[in-house]
């Protein structure tokens, strides 16, 4: 595992919103990060809203004992909840916001 700074994997996040913004046309973008049970395993990513609908899109990572962290290479796909329902093996971004267009067009 390569385990690096929060600082630098928030960065790299920050840095993708505004183009994930303009591509997928979301209202809002955000960093997200959201602590588990076990001390060492996190979620971060994004929360966005489009057209009135919230949700989270994040990856499942390891804190080592620096406080560094690592995406878990078990899980290294992404994760959506959206609108309180969860579902997750998103292999990119992209993919996620696709499945999210989708599920907009299919309600429009």
């Amino acid at each position: 595992m390569n385990f690096l700074p929060l600082e630098l994997i928030l960065n790299d996040l920050k840095r993708f919103g505004e183009p994930l913004m303009k591509r997928y046309n979301l209202d809002s973008i955000e960093i997200y990060v959201e602590e588990t049970d076990v001390d060492e395993r996190l979620f971060i990513g994004h929360s966005f809203s489009i057209m009135g609908i919230q949700g989270t899109a994040s990856l499942p990572y390891f804190k080592n004992n620096n406080g560094e962290l690592a995406i878990d290479e078990n899980e290294k796909h992404w994760r959506l909840n959206l609108n309180e329902s969860k579902t997750d093996g998103y292999r990119t971004i992209g993919d996620v916001f696709d499945y999210v267009r989708g599920v907009i067009n299919t309600h429009e």
